[in-house]
């Protein structure tokens, strides 16, 4: 996506759950710019053990944030522990949304970490919001279970037989409500 398309996408996603453009123009050479809102807290990854309540607050926060930009047929396309980020109020951000483009991105455009990745990137198919779904589930079970679904990530080679099922999440975390917990894993 060129730099202009990226600009004009962040824009219409504007969303207190996304990160927002705060400025963009030219530099005094030419060359356009924008600047992002800060998001200074930490990476979901990196906040240790969630409790339910927790985990539960932070997925409603991440599936806000794709379904606005679902709602303007904006795919992710790269969701992965780096992507979903504390802002200043506690709540979970989505960063990175811009890069990917609109909905249905070319077969091979994943861009996110291989452990996240869904099956039909993993396959060289076209992307849809399916995907981007697959992917906020794994990184949130990575978060809960503290490693990958099934252990390993998806790639080209495994992919092709269809992703494995995972342990659980209920297994490896039993004070999960079961009803998050069947969601989660339906994702």
């Amino acid at each position: 996506i060129a730099f202009g398309g990226e600009l004009l996408a962040l824009r219409r996603l504007s969303h207190p759950r996304i990160r927002e453009v705060l400025d963009s123009g030219d530099l005094s050479d030419g060359r356009p710019f924008y600047t992002l809102d800060p998001v200074p807290g930490p990476e979901l990854g990196d906040l240790g053990a969630l409790t339910g309540d927790r985990a539960r607050q932070l997925w409603a926060d991440a599936l806000l944030a794709l379904a606005i930009g679902h709602s303007r047929q904006h795919l992710h396309g790269g969701i992965e522990p780096a992507c979903l980020q504390l802002g200043p109020d506690g709540r979970l951000k989505l960063v990175a949304f811009g890069l990917a483009g609109e909905a249905g991105l070319a077969p091979g455009a994943w861009r996110g970490d291989p452990a996240c990745c869904p099956p039909e990137a993993a396959r060289g198919e076209r992307l849809d919001p399916r995907a981007d779904l697959f992917a906020l589930g794994a990184v949130f079970y990575q978060a809960l279970a503290q490693m990958p679904p099934n252990g390993a990530p998806l790639t080209r080679v495994n992919a092709a037989a269809g992703p494995p099922t995972p342990v659980p999440i209920l297994d490896l975390r039993a004070d999960l409500d079961p009803e998050f917990s069947n969601l989660l894993m339906a994702t």
